[in-house]
């Protein structure tokens, strides 16, 4: 009586063929951050250079793949009208966007607006 291959030894050669495929090509590039083109001074509120407010407003900021400021919103403001100053600013600001792999992304950073006297 003669005896098949056993189920065992099936299974093994389907992993070997599998083992033996030719992997899908993987990126080895790595990502790139998002460069700042043009990003707007802000303006400083009389409000705040009555009251001699400095500091910093973190903004978080979406940026698409044309490099676009797509959203932003403020995480730690300063008041008396900066916060708004600050949001207006970034708004308007352009960035080389972040890549991955070499195509462009889009992404999301914190980014601190000064605002000295």
């Amino acid at each position: 009586m003669a005896v098949g291959p056993r189920g065992g030894e099936r299974v093994r050669e389907e992993v070997r063929a599998l083992a033996s495929a030719t992997p899908a090509a993987t990126c080895d590039g790595g990502e790139s951050k998002v460069k700042p083109v043009n990003v707007p001074r802000p303006a400083y509120t009389e409000e705040a250079r009555a009251a001699s407010i400095e500091g910093k407003v973190r903004v978080e900021l979406t940026v698409n793949e044309r490099g676009a400021v797509s959203g932003a919103k403020v995480l730690q403001g300063l008041g008396f009208g900066l916060d708004e100053a600050a949001l207006a600013a970034v708004r308007e600001a352009t960035f080389e966007p972040a890549t991955k792999c070499g195509v462009a992304i889009a992404s999301t950073f914190v980014l601190s607006v000064r605002f000295v006297l």
